[in-house]
């Protein structure tokens, strides 16, 4: 079995940044007054939750961010609060505003706002930033969805230049299709499985589709695949191997980030030397002790630790 390179450098690119706000409301009522039982607001977006997480789990990494000048303090004070490093072009107007709203323990909805319009000269300043940081054997997380302004031709550059300085792209976003992701050819996707099956357009319900799915778009030029599958686990895909990780049940707090969480899992067990099995494992262990924290709140090392040791990963 095949064993993953350790980084020299980890970056996560974050071009669109919010704020999580989690909001439990008990019992929510249509055409009625709800009163908010308790609030958590947490600086959050795909790459700063990987970058919070990895830094809780001492990985050294740096966030790169394009973010509101607006509300600057309220979003980087708790960054640096938690040593998160990270260098910043800011933009004018805000960093937007992501709402998930709880009830009876479950999520009912999420509402977002649009946050703000990058320029021209926003991209050029955050191609400058990507050069100057990120060299040869470097990995780079991109991911959320993108801000208003930016093209698909201006998303391609940004990849293509990432990739032209021998780092590793591991690209988790909902803003682009399966041809964007067959374009550029990331080291790393993680879908899960509701995703993967809108991506392909696919019906997933067969584990023997869901598979020959996998081998197909490695085989079309994406290194490794990270499929979750919530509660059932996840299973991790490369041309050459297959792995099942079956997790524990838990009491799930918030789901919000535990992709986010998976992903950090699986580069810290690189950044460890731990074997193809041993970063599965971790990847499903960090993403399901996610669930047990509020909000977008990394996982404690406590509940990673003990979902690790009942999590099961084997060849398929």
């Amino acid at each position: 079995m095949s064993n993953l390179k350790k980084f020299t450098n980890i970056f996560t690119l974050s071009l669109n940044p919010a704020f999580d706000i989690t909001l439990w409301i008990e019992p929510i009522g249509i055409e009625k007054i709800n009163l908010i039982e308790g609030e958590r607001k947490n600086p959050a977006g795909k790459g700063v939750n990987v970058s919070r997480t990895l830094s809780k789990f001492d990985i050294k990494n740096k966030a790169l961010i394009v973010a509101g000048q607006n509300n600057k303090d309220t979003y980087f004070i708790p960054l640096s609060e938690e040593n998160i490093e990270h260098e910043v072009i800011f933009v004018p107007g805000y960093t937007r505003e992501n709402y998930h709203i709880f009830s009876c323990g479950e999520l009912v909805t999420t509402m977002a706002r649009k946050g703000f319009f990058v320029d021209r000269e926003v991209i050029d300043k955050t191609i400058a930033m990507i050069s100057k940081n990120i060299s040869e054997n470097d990995i780079v997380i991109f991911g959320g969805k993108f801000p208003m302004g930016l093209s698909k031709s201006d998303f391609y550059l940004i990849c293509d230049t990432i990739k032209s300085l021998g780092a590793k792209l591991v690209l988790d976003s909902n803003s682009v299709d399966i041809n964007d992701i067959l374009r550029v050819k990331p080291y790393l996707i993680k879908p899960n499985l509701a995703e993967l099956a809108e991506m392909t357009h696919r019906d997933l319900s067969d584990i023997n589709t869901v598979l020959s799915t996998l081998t197909e778009l490695n085989l079309n030029g994406i290194e490794n695949i990270i499929l979750s599958m919530d509660k059932d686990g996840l299973i991790y895909s490369s041309k050459e191997e297959k792995i099942r990780a079956d997790v524990p049940c838990v009491k799930v707090i918030s789901s919000v980030g535990a992709g986010d969480s998976t992903l950090a899992g699986f580069i810290y067990g690189i950044q460890n030397d731990k074997s193809l099995l041993e970063c599965v494992r971790y990847a499903a262990a960090f993403g399901t002790a996610s669930v047990m924290s509020e909000g977008t709140v990394p996982p404690s090392k406590e509940d990673m630790l003990r979902v690790y040791e009942n999590t099961k990963v084997y060849e398929i």
